[in-house]
């Protein structure tokens, strides 16, 4: 399956890679700034959490995307390729 770019101004919607990971689990640990201004609403992630969902983007990768997309990454203009 082909992957999507949607391309805007600044940034692009894209298809995981399988170098997004890294960074994905970094931002995700407890402790993040960003989680202090999430809404209540949302649990905040856990660290079990993030294993899970490394599993399920190392099949980015191979192009097993849904159909429809599910999520894309949001990603600075030169974090294309």
């Amino acid at each position: 399956m082909e992957s999507i770019i949607l391309s805007g101004e600044r940034v692009h919607l894209r298809d995981w890679m399988l170098t997004d990971l890294e960074a994905f689990a970094h931002w995700q640990q407890p402790g993040q700034r960003w989680q202090e201004l999430d809404g209540p609403y949302y649990p905040g992630p856990k660290a079990d959490d993030i294993s899970g969902h490394r599993q399920a983007h190392q099949n980015a990768p191979r192009g097993n995307f849904s159909t429809p997309r599910q999520n894309l990454i949001i990603a600075l203009r030169s974090q294309i390729s």
